[in-house]
C-alpha cells in the first residue's frame, strides 16, 4: 500500500492537500462542465454548468443546500445529502486516498485494491502493474454498477492527477475531461453558504374560481383517474392539441414523452435524470419548454426531461411544478385545485408536517416494528401520485424488522422495473386511519425512505387531500 501512496504522490503530500478545486468538461452528453470544490473538514460545492445555467449541490456541516436547474433551493438534511467527498470519490482519485476518514485494504489478488470510503461503501481499485497507480475502479452491483478509467496522469503541485476519466454504467458511457485543477486554492467563507434562488419556473393564474365556499380563491382544473391516477389535460407552447398529463409527486421534475418533444421541435440544451419511484432513471436529454397552460392559469420557464413514458401518456407534472403552489386532488369532484400560498384548510381536514423538505413528499406512517405487533413503528413513506396502488416497503426495511417476503413479481415507475415480492402487516396507521391486513409489495430503494403509499390507498380512505411544499405540510379529508 505504501508503494501505492508513493505512485501517487505520497502520503504525507495526499494528506498535506486540505483543499482542492477540480473541474471537469463531460462529454457523452450535451456540453456540461463539472466542478468541485471540496476542503478536509467536509464542505463541498458541486456546480454543474450548461446551455441552461447552472445546479449547484453545497455540503456543510448539519446538512447543506442544492439549488436545482429550474432556479429552486432548497435545504438538505443529513439524511439526503449523502457521503460529499465519498460519494464522487471515484472523480477525485488520487485525492480521495489522502482521506484520513478512508481506509485503504488489500485484497489477495495482486495489483487490486479495495478503499474503504467514510459512508461504508468499498471502491475496488485496479492498479497500473508498472505505475502502481490506480488504472479503474468499481462500486455498486447489478444496475447500479459503475466501473471507471483512468488515463493520462499529469503531476501538478507534486501530485499526478488522470487528465481523463471514463465512466460505464448501466445509463451509459461518459468521458471526463481535466480542464482546471487547483491544489489547497483560497476561497472565502462564504463560499459553502446557501446559494440565491433563481426562480426560472413561474405560475400565472389568468382566472380565478370562486365556486367552493369552504376555500379561498384557488384555479379548478377537472381530472381523469386513470386506475386511481389523476390525469389533466394541458397545452403545451403555442400548440393547440391538448395533453394528457399525469400528477406524479414521485418525479423529480416534469417530463415530456419523446414524440410529443419532436412534435413541438424542441432540441436538447442538457442532459439530467428522472428520480422517483424505482431510484433514478436513465439519463436523457432536457429540453425548455416554454409554457404548459390549464384551464385558468400558465406555468413557465420550465427545463423538462424527455424519454418514453407509459401507457400512452403525453407528459408527466413532477416537484418543479408542484413546488410553486399549493395544490389539491379531490377524487369525488374528479377536480385538482391551486391555491395561492398561504394556504389555510377547511377545519375538518388532517394536518400532517412533514419532518425534512420535500422534493418528495415524505409523510409518516405508523407499522408494526416487527413481528410484534405492540411496538409500532414510525416510517418514512414517500407520497406518490405517480403510484395507482397502495403500499410498497424497501426491502431494507422489510428485512431489518423480520418481515418475509414471499412470492416475486415485477413493478415499475418513472424511473424503471425492477423485482419484487409481497408481505401482509396486521394494520398500518396513516392521519388517524387505521387499515388491517395490508399486503405491501417490496422493492429495492437506494433512498433513506421506508416505503412508498399510492394513490388507491388515498381515493380508498380520503375524499381529498392537499400538498403545499414550502409548509412542508399535508391535509387530508377523510371519508
Amino acid at each position: 500500500m505504501d508503494r501505492v501512496l508513493e505512485a501517487h504522490g505520497g502520503r504525507e503530500r495526499l494528506q498535506a492537500v486540505e483543499r482542492l478545486m477540480i473541474a471537469y468538461r463531460v462529454s457523452g452528453s450535451v456540453e456540461t462542465t463539472l466542478s468541485y470544490w471540496f476542503d478536509r473538514r467536509g464542505n463541498m460545492r458541486k456546480q454543474t454548468d450548461n446551455a441552461m445555467g447552472e445546479w449547484i449541490i453545497i455540503h456543510e456541516k448539519g446538512g447543506g443546500w442544492e439549488q436545482d436547474d429550474n432556479g429552486q433551493v432548497r435545504r438538505l438534511e443529513l439524511i439526503e445529502r449523502g457521503g460529499g467527498e465519498s460519494d464522487e470519490a471515484p472523480l477525485l482519485l488520487p485525492y480521495a486516498l489522502g482521506n484520513k476518514a478512508h481506509r485503504l485494504l488489500e485484497e489477495p489478488l495482486a495489483g487490486v485494491l479495495r478503499l474503504s470510503l467514510a459512508v461504508g461503501e468499498l471502491l475496488r481499485l485496479s492498479l497500473d502493474p508498472d505505475t502502481g497507480r490506480v488504472a479503474s475502479s468499481k462500486r455498486g452491483k447489478g444496475k447500479n454498477r459503475e466501473t471507471w478509467g483512468y488515463q493520462d496522469y499529469r503531476e501538478v503541485d507534486g501530485l499526478p492527477f488522470p487528465w481523463e476519466v471514463t465512466l460505464k454504467s448501466a445509463q451509459g458511457a461518459m468521458t471526463f475531461h481535466l480542464v482546471t485543477l487547483a491544489v489547497n486554492p483560497a476561497w472565502g467563507q462564504t463560499f459553502f453558504s446557501k446559494p440565491p434562488e433563481r426562480n426560472r419556473a413561474r405560475l400565472t393564474v389568468q382566472a380565478v374560481s370562486k365556486d367552493d365556499p369552504q376555500f379561498s380563491e384557488h384555479v379548478s382544473i377537472p381530472c381523469q383517474f386513470d386506475g386511481s391516477r389523476a390525469v389533466i389535460t394541458v397545452k403545451l407552447n403555442d400548440d393547440p392539441a391538448p395533453r394528457r398529463f399525469l400528477l406524479d409527486t414521485g418525479s423529480n421534475r416534469t417530463i415530456l414523452a419523446p414524440r410529443v418533444a419532436q412534435s413541438l421541435r424542441l432540441q436538447g440544451v442538457a442532459m439530467g435524470e428522472a428520480e422517483g419511484f424505482g431510484n433514478r432513471g436513465p439519463q436523457s436529454s432536457l429540453v425548455a419548454l416554454t409554457s404548459i397552460k390549464l384551464e385558468g392559469m400558465e406555468i413557465t420557464g420550465l427545463l423538462t426531461g424527455v424519454f418514453q413514458l407509459p401507457g400512452g401518456l403525453d407528459g408527466i407534472l413532477g416537484y418543479d411544478v408542484f413546488r410553486l403552489a399549493p395544490f389539491e386532488i379531490d377524487f369525488d369532484a374528479s377536480t385538482v385545485r391551486w391555491y395561492p400560498k398561504g394556504y389555510t384548510p377547511s377545519p375538518n381536514m388532517i394536518a400532517l408536517e412533514a419532518p425534512t423538505p420535500w422534493r418528495i413528499p415524505l409523510l409518516q406512517v405508523t407499522l408494526p416494528a416487527g413481528l410484534d405487533e405492540e411496538k409500532p413503528f414510525v416510517a418514512g413513506f414517500q407520497w406518490d401520485t405517480g403510484n395507482s396502488g397502495s403500499w410498497l416497503l424497501t426491502r431494507r426495511w422489510v428485512k431489518a424488522h423480520g418481515w418475509k417476503e414471499r412470492g416475486t413479481g415485477m413493478i415499475g415507475g418513472v424511473a424503471g422495473a425492477e423485482r419484487s415480492g409481497t408481505v401482509t402487516l396486521p394494520w398500518i396507521r396513516i392521519a388517524g386511519v387505521e387499515i388491517p391486513n395490508v399486503q405491501a409489495q417490496v422493492f429495492e430503494e437506494l433512498r433513506e425512505y421506508d416505503g412508498n403509499v399510492g394513490m388507491a390507498f388515498f381515493r380508498q380512505y380520503f375524499r381529498r387531500f392537499v400538498l403545499d411544499y414550502e409548509a412542508r405540510r399535508a391535509y387530508l379529508l377523510p371519508r
